[in-house]
């Protein structure tokens, strides 16, 4: 009569201890069955030895589980505003960088250089797919930088989250890729912030109130300046403010 005892299975005489790795931890354990031979042929015997084995792969899988499925700390903690404002302010962070990196770089004739065309044009195909996750390397890694979390957050599994994220790098890539033949009339998406002048500062202070309905963005104040000073280098100095700013 065989052993009523799960986890227990013989195999040429010998017990094992076999225990099945459930799908939703295999890749923290590494594997998908947990083995250990129990060096017997006794049936008494094995239940004895093999008992506490069970009971010690189980234990395994509860951890792994409880890593799997932790809840992030407090302060590592994201609502889908926050985590949209984060993607959206590393988007603006690379445009920038890349306009400047651009701008700055010598052109060659009348061409601007750009060695990464063939890479870059791959890599925005591969971003425009709904599952980039799974086709861009290092997508992952760089959607934790841009939420500001680790990178086993389980925030990084979201769906819409990653589809954000796609969208923030694919345009951060056509900026670049616009950037390389030196065309710098981008409209980038920034969030202005808005001034005005209280009444009751001295001097006319400047201060931040963006809730104003009066107020006006730092860009309107410049395009009310060229308009009113019409300088013939108007076009660099909107372009040296997007640089500055």
């Amino acid at each position: 009569m065989g052993l009523v005892v799960r986890g227990l299975i013989k195999r040429g005489g010998v017990w094992w201890v076999r225990v099945v790795v459930p799908a939703d931890v295999r890749s923290v354990i590494g594997k998908t069955e947990l083995l250990a031979t129990l060096s017997t042929g006794d049936n008494i015997e094995a239940v004895r030895l093999g008992t506490p084995v069970i009971a010690q792969f189980k234990r395994q899988i509860a951890d792994a589980r409880g890593e799997v499925y932790a809840p992030p700390p407090a302060d590592d903690r994201l609502t889908a505003a926050l985590a949209q404002s984060r993607i959206a302010t590393w988007k603006q962070v690379r445009i920038h960088e890349a306009e400047a990196d651009s701008f700055n770089a010598a052109p060659v004739g009348s061409l601007w250089r750009d060695a990464g065309a063939v890479e870059r044009a791959t890599l925005i195909h591969a971003l425009s797919q709904p599952d980039a996750a799974g086709r861009v390397e290092g997508f992952k890694d760089r959607l934790a930088e841009a939420l500001g979390v680790r990178v086993d957050h389980p925030a990084l599994e979201h769906i819409r989250v990653q589809s954000w994220f796609r969208e923030a790098w694919e345009t951060v890539e056509r900026a670049k890729e616009r950037f390389a033949r030196g065309d710098f009339d981008i409209e980038e998406v920034v969030d202005e912030v808005a001034y005005e002048a209280p009444q009751d500062a001295p001097g006319g202070a400047v201060k931040a109130n963006a809730g104003s309905k009066s107020a006006i963005g730092l860009e309107g104040l410049l395009d009310a300046f060229l308009r009113h000073e019409n300088p013939p280098e108007a076009r660099d100095i909107k372009r040296a403010w997007r640089l500055f700013t």
